[in-house]
């Protein structure tokens, strides 16, 4: 006969079995749901194509007695060694098309922008997924054009690059291009991506930030889309999907966009000397903190003028991270008041890249001051979240 010590024994313990088995399962759902979020490749291709565009950079340059220089076709067979290496069950078939000459990323502007787009379009329905090599010295303003030049992917475009060349023994090249060929085999992401260092960044959210370090870029004022760790593992609820049907997006190359940094002195003289120049057509102010410029009436009169003469003018800060607020100080106030658009947390880089695009198919001031604060492909937020309250960059 059970006592009713015993009884109390018993029901005390399944109650404690119970709570771990609701434990059990809870953590198990959370690895399930996280394996689901986090995805992490088959070494099935699925008989992925990619199409690899290589239009230059340090990656595939050599040692010469005057530096390092291009040399046409010695990309092409380092890569082929080591694919080898890994085999094609991990990578899948692959075409690559080499730019000729090869161009320093120094020298590509937006009529590149527009080629290498064009290029991908002229085969975007032969291949599954697309790998831009190009230098690091622009890759940001690259990755960030093509993002507005693609309306609507549906594929996964990757760019990438390195700071050390093939060449060399030692080198950060092998790791971009294993990691770039492996995503472009095995995922599909509907954005342009920077693939670099481990880290798999929005194409208009990246930005340069190490100019001798392997660890070169950086997503200042966003998580990056995924890592490439032990495993690779893709935030697939930060992906953005496409809304209609895909579109090539070129920009008018006949436009001329500024950027003017502020710096403590500057003057009207500055803002005049440029849009005395009557083929511009927009000016980027990268502005003081949270877009703070001065208040001297004669700069701000050279603001008026600039606006007077049909040219949009928008705000971005140039601090590494953070965004811009103009109804906190008066500094910031007058900009807004002038009709200067505030650029929110875009980088420089996505803020001209916008401003091509929405001078080149939005003629009315009004639809450019509405798109300009308006979030089109991932590059801004548009409202203020605790994604600001965190401290230390998306490295």
């Amino acid at each position: 006969m059970v006592n009713k010590k015993d009884s109390k024994n018993l029901a005390f313990a399944i109650v404690i079995l119970l709570i771990i088995a609701l434990i059990l399962t809870g953590v198990f759902l959370a690895i399930f749901f996280c394996k689901q979020r986090k995805e992490k490749f088959n070494s099935v291709t699925n008989n992925k194509k990619i199409f690899i565009l290589y239009t230059g950079g340090t990656i595939g340059m050599i040692k010469s007695p005057v530096g390092y220089v291009p040399k046409s076709g010695f990309l092409e067979e380092k890569l082929n060694q080591l694919v080898k290496i890994h085999g094609k069950d991990v990578i899948g078939d692959y075409t690559i098309k080499e730019y000729s000459p090869l161009l320093d990323s120094s020298n590509i502007g937006p009529q590149d922008w527009n080629l290498i787009a064009r290029d991908i379009h002229e085969v975007y329905n032969q291949y599954d997924a697309f790998i831009i090599i190009s230098g690091t010295d622009t890759m940001a303003y690259i990755s960030s054009a093509l993002s507005f030049i693609f309306e609507n992917l549906n594929k996964t475009v990757v760019i990438t690059g390195s700071m050390i060349s093939l060449q060399e023994p030692r080198n950060d090249g092998r790791n971009n291009l294993i990691t770039s060929l492996i995503i472009a085999s095995h995922y599909t992401i509907p954005e342009v991506i920077l693939v670099f260092d481990n880290l798999i960044i929005r194409g208009c959210r990246a930005t340069k930030v190490n100019a001798n370090s392997v660890h070169g870029f950086a997503s200042p004022n966003y998580p990056p889309l995924g890592v490439a760790g032990i495993h690779i593992e893709m935030d697939w609820e930060k992906i953005r999907k496409p809304q209609g049907p895909f579109q090539l997006k070129p920009f008018d190359t006949r436009l001329k966009i500024a950027v003017i940094k502020l710096f403590p002195g500057i003057d009207s003289t500055f803002i005049d000397s440029i849009i005395k120049n009557n083929e511009i057509h927009g000016i980027v102010l990268e502005t003081f903190g949270i877009g703070d410029a001065p208040t001297a009436k004669p700069f701000l009169n050279s603001l008026v003028k600039a606006k007077n003469k049909g040219i949009e003018l928008v705000n971005v800060t140039q601090c590494l991270m953070g965004r811009v607020d103009e109804r906190d100080y008066e500094t910031g106030v007058r900009l807004l008041q002038l009709g200067v658009y505030n650029g929110l947390d875009m980088t420089l880089e996505a803020a001209i890249a916008k401003l091509y695009y929405l001078l080149t198919y939005n003629k009315s001031k009004q639809e450019i001051k509405k798109l300009i604060s308006k979030n089109l492909r991932g590059e801004l937020v548009e409202t203020m979240s605790t994604l600001y309250l965190q401290t230390g960059m998306f490295l």
